[in-house]
């Protein structure tokens, strides 16, 4: 079958389509062994630093047994992690004993470096070897780099423990780079449009994990690593590629994960996760489950088995974001810089009306200006569920414009109809204008005459707070939500115990879109209609 057939399909990235979110790349030396001339395995890269220092196979070989013999549960990760640290010691003693000299191994400006950064010798000549890769030449592969090298704009960051700068400087060219885990949650980082490399890079020689005491830190700031990860979940799929399910690296971060959920929390996450699989001479992308468990709970996998990347790529390439990640991350600095140097008065952030039917092919515009500038040009990007929240929240830093240009805008010019219940009510404490309007009264009398029918009706009617607080789980949550509004009605409990129940019951399950909750929260305003203190 030819490689290009459109019909080797991918049921698990074909559902991960209609969740509308781009994916996240978790990235191994796989990939960089792929597409990389000569590029060293770890057992290779020992075995070429070790060549450097004049050190035989033997050597690392009776070092490998030592290793195995004081530690027989020695994982491969804790020997070449021991290894790392032996040839870290070794390396120095040489050079401290003469028998190496530095000028014989790095130019002039690698010397500068490691006087002025006190920057390992080990780690610096890792730096050195690592540079000098090239591209494959192999035509097997330069179809699939030309499709690798489109997702750019298909994909939202990038996490991997690759040492090379193959990454950000032939695929991902526009993304940001992190290299320390103290970076991850700077000012700086987005989450979008970023490659975090969480074993260090040969840019920054001394941010390499190589050795076991680079390993013990890395660990012991694991749960960083795991949070981050988290975060990003939240926000993308994660596609882990060029790994081994066996790499030890990977499993401790996902055990991490296992750690920290509960098991609704991991199912949810399982649905987000994908790990491609390499297979020799596998052209077709099958399909299947992989799952890691620790103490008892489970994370599960999508395993996709396969040596077809341009098809892959080919799939992962209908992820369509509605702007380059690189222009959203400089969006977000831009937001977040304004966020944190405006100490007073309001931030509004307006975006253009009928943004997704617009046929500017995603070209977004933000724009930045105070509130009352909008209301005389028109806000649109309110929905009624901001509104709701806003009451939920008692959200107080409306200002007259703001509140003004929400009615007139949105309510009243757009296709709310009176029968959507919307707690305008909630924005007549802030607007300096006339509120009152057909559309408006009609909701009033709706409503009122809903709280009439609930005082006929069979629902239970509480004495007070704590009757109804103590006794949900006897009724349906609309019959609940309708008890609360007839208890409110009948001013068995106040504005301030009705806020507090329906804001428990939003947390508790999430009912934004529930008719008689927006119907509840619009009549707490209306039977209200106060200022705030």
């Amino acid at each position: 079958m030819d490689k290009r057939s459109p019909y080797i399909d991918s049921p698990c990235i074909r559902k991960l389509l209609t969740q509308g979110r781009i994916p996240l790349l978790f990235i191994g030396s796989g990939l960089s062994k792929r597409y990389l001339q000569n590029y060293p395995s770890w057992d290779e890269l020992m075995l070429m630093l070790s060549e450097e220092l004049g050190i035989s196979n033997g050597q690392i070989l009776a070092m490998k047994q030592k290793i195995t013999d004081e530690n027989p549960n020695a994982t491969k990760s804790k020997i070449f992690a021991e290894i790392g640290s032996n040839l870290t010691k070794m390396f120095r003693e040489k050079v401290l004993n003469g028998d190496i000299k530095l000028e014989d191994i790095f130019s002039k400006e690698e010397i500068s470096d490691i006087e002025k950064n006190n920057t390992t010798f080990i780690k610096m000549l890792i730096s050195k070897k690592m540079r000098t890769y090239e591209l494959s030449t192999n035509k097997k592969y330069a179809s699939e780099l030309t499709e690798f090298k489109k997702l750019q704009n298909n994909i939202g960051a990038v996490i991997t423990t690759n040492y090379d700068q193959f990454l950000e400087k032939e695929i991902f060219t526009n993304f940001d780079v992190f290299v320390e885990q103290s970076q991850y949650y700077m000012t700086d980082c987005t989450g979008i449009g970023e490659i975090y490399k969480i074993h260090g890079s040969i840019e920054s020689p001394n941010s390499i994990i190589f050795n076991s005491e680079d390993y013990e830190n890395f660990n012991s700031n694991l749960k960083v690593i795991a949070a981050k990860l988290l975060n990003l979940a939240l926000e993308y799929p994660i596609i882990f590629i060029g790994y081994s399910l066996e790499d030890e690296n990977i499993l401790k971060i996902l055990e991490t994960l296992v750690d920290s959920l509960n098991d609704y929390q991991l199912k949810n996450l399982s649905k987000n996760l994908v790990y491609v699989d390499w297979k020799q001479g596998e052209k077709r992308l099958r399909e299947s489950k992989k799952t890691i468990t620790r103490e008892g709970k489970s994370l599960e996998l999508t395993c996709i088995s396969t040596d077809n990347y341009f098809v892959l790529y080919k799939h992962l390439s209908k992820f369509i974001p509605a702007e380059k990640p690189e222009r959203v991350r400089k969006y977000k600095k831009m937001i977040k810089s304004l966020i944190l140097k405006n100490n007073s008065g309001e931030t509004s952030i307006i975006a253009a009306e009928n943004l997704d039917k617009s046929n500017n092919e995603g070209q977004l515009v933000v724009a930045f200006a105070p509130t009352d500038y909008f209301a005389n040009i028109g806000i649109v990007g309110i929905t009624a569920d901001n509104i709701i929240k806003w009451v939920l929240e008692q959200k107080k830093d409306i200002s007259s414009g703001h509140a003004n240009a929400i009615f007139k805008n949105y309510y009243e010019t757009t296709r709310v109809q009176s029968n959507h219940y919307v707690p305008m009510f909630y924005l007549e404490k802030f607007a300096d204008i006339n509120c009152e309007s057909t559309k408006l009264l009609t909701m009033k009398r709706n409503l009122e005459d809903w709280v009439k029918r609930l005082e006929t009706s069979n629902i239970p009617l509480y004495s007070n707070y704590k009757e109804i607080k103590n006794n949900p789980d006897n009724l349906a949550i609309y019959k609940y939500i309708q008890s609360i509004v007839l208890a409110y009605y009948k001013n068995n409990i106040s504005y301030e115990e009705c806020l507090t129940l329906l804001v428990a019951l939003n947390n508790a399950e999430p009912l934004i879109k529930n008719t008689d909750f927006r119907k509840a929260v619009t009549y707490l305003d209306l039977k209200q209609k106060k200022p705030l203190n």
